[in-house]
C-alpha cells in the first residue's frame, strides 16, 4: 500500500496495530485518512469510530466527485442514522457483508457512547475472521486512560480488540 511518495507499507498492516502521534493540527488525521483510501484499494474493509464527525469527507474525492465507497452511520453526513443500542447489529453486518464504515458517535452521550462501542468492539471481536481494520479517531475518547464511571468495560472491549 503507497501510503506517500517514498512510503509503502505491506497490505498485512490491516491485520496489525499502529499508533499515530503528532501534535495538534500535524497531519495526524490526513495520514489515517490515506491508510483507509489505501486499504479500501486493495480491498481491506475498514471502520472509523469517530467521536469528532470529521471522517464523513471519505465519499467525496478532492476534486468534489464521488470518494470511496463507505457507509457512514451517524453524524452530519450520515447514510443512516447510528442510534446506541446497534453496535452488535453494525459489527454483525460489516462482519457478513465485508462493507468498510465511518461510525460517527458525536451525537451520543458518554453513557451512549460507552454502552455502542462496548457492544460493537465485543461482537466484531467475537464475530470477525476477516481482516478489517478498526481506525479509532481521537481515541482517547473510545479508548481513555483514566476512564470515567461506566468507560471501564467499553476500555476493557476496545483493549481486548487492539491487543488481540
Amino acid at each position: 500500500m503507497r501510503i506517500f511518495e517514498g512510503v509503502s507499507l505491506p497490505v498485512d498492516l490491516a491485520t496489525q496495530t499502529q499508533l499515530i502521534v503528532g501534535k495538534r493540527g500535524s497531519g495526524k488525521t490526513s495520514t489515517a485518512v490515506r491508510l483507509a483510501e489505501q486499504l479500501h484499494r486493495a480491498k481491506v474493509p475498514f471502520v472509523v469510530i469517530d467521536p469528532a464527525d470529521v471522517w464523513h469527507g471519505l465519499k467525496t474525492s478532492a476534486a468534489g466527485g464521488p470518494g470511496l465507497e463507505v457507509y457512514v452511520f451517524g453524524g452530519r453526513a450520515k447514510d443512516l442514522e447510528l442510534e446506541p443500542g446497534a453496535g452488535a447489529l453494525l459489527a454483525e453486518t460489516i462482519v457478513e457483508h465485508r462493507i468498510s464504515a465511518v461510525l460517527s458517535v458525536k451525537h451520543l452521550s458518554g453513557g451512549e457512547r460507552a454502552r455502542f462501542v462496548t457492544d460493537f468492539a465485543r461482537t466484531l471481536f467475537q464475530r470477525n475472521t476477516e481482516p478489517v481494520h478498526v481506525i479509532l479517531e481521537e481515541a482517547h475518547e473510545v479508548a481513555p486512560q483514566s476512564p470515567m464511571r461506566g468507560e471501564e468495560i467499553m476500555l476493557g472491549a476496545i483493549g481486548r480488540l487492539w491487543k488481540l
